[in-house]
Formats: structure tokens, sequence, C-alpha cells
């Protein structure tokens, strides 16, 4: 059986692969539905493999105009979260590159895995970068989300009786 940190590196590597090289079709086979991304000043939830593809699709033209054609996604330490072995959490470094060339910082992001139906799926993603440079998430998508949110946490009013 192979460890955590292999388990996590080669989500990472799947999904990286997938993800520049157009095979935008592929990614929910290694990112699970509902799935969960957090940002330094966003945060949302994927609903369907349809807004998935087309946030990630968003998210890499967004990589092109800040110079990257590729990126190094380096898991830095990965442990199992249960006695089951179904839940792994982990921690990886992104280099955005240009011909083996950062062409910015690193950023650091927390992923989880699940074993769902014997494959390993990223369900959560927590990124120290900023949205408003990198456009992970499409900023439509989530001001969308955030006044749904708003509306649902407004709270109820108390029922007064006359």
């Amino acid at each position: 059986m192979q460890n955590a940190h292999e388990i996590y590196q080669e989500n990472l590597d799947l999904v990286s692969r997938a993800f520049w090289h157009r095979r935008f079709d592929l990614l929910p086979k290694y990112l699970g539905i509902p799935n969960q991304v957090i940002t330094k000043d966003e945060e949302i939830v994927i609903s369907s493999a349809d807004e998935l593809i087309c946030l990630m699709q968003d998210f890499r033209e967004k990589l092109i105009t800040l110079g990257g054609y590729a990126y190094r996604r380096e898991c830095q330490e990965a442990v199992f979260a249960n006695e089951r072995k179904n839940v792994i959490l982990g921690r990886h470094q992104t280099f955005l590159l240009n011909a083996d060339e950062a062409v910015i910082g690193t950023y650091e992001n927390r992923m989880t895995l699940m074993r769902i139906e014997d494959r390993w799926l990223g369900v959560r993603i927590d990124s120290s970068a900023e949205n408003k440079t990198f456009n992970i998430v499409s900023p439509d998508f989530a001001e969308a989300q955030r006044r749904e949110f708003e509306h649902l946490n407004q709270r109820p009013q108390t029922p007064t009786t006359e």
C-alpha cells in the first residue's frame, strides 16, 4: 500500500497534468464534488463537474496572463487522518513556472483527500494565495455565491405577538 505522502503527490501530479494539458474532462476523476476552495480572500463550494471545469479553465487562463505555462506542486507532508486510512490531510507548495523558472513567489496550500469508491479525490483546498492575484475562483462566481450565503445567513425575524 502506498503511504500518504505518495498518494497525495500522485493526486497533485494527476491534477496538474490534466490542468496544463487542457484535459479538464479528467479533473472530476481526481477532484471530488462538492469541493471546497478557500483562498486568503475568498471561499466557495463547487457543486458540479461543470462548475469545476469552468473555474479551472478560467484559473488556467489567469495563470497564463501572469506568465506561467506550468507549475510544480510539491507535497511537504501528508498523513492519514483516521484509522481506516480513507482520509489524507496534507500540505504542499505551488511554483508557477515559465521554462522551469518561477515567475512569481511560491504559495502554500493545505488539501484534504478522501478515498471514495476506490479513488483518491481532493475535496478541499485551503490556499495562502490571494484570489485577487491568481483568480483561483472566478470573481463573478464567488460574488454570486457570497450573495446567496449572505441571504441564507440572515437571522429569521422573531415573530411578534399582538
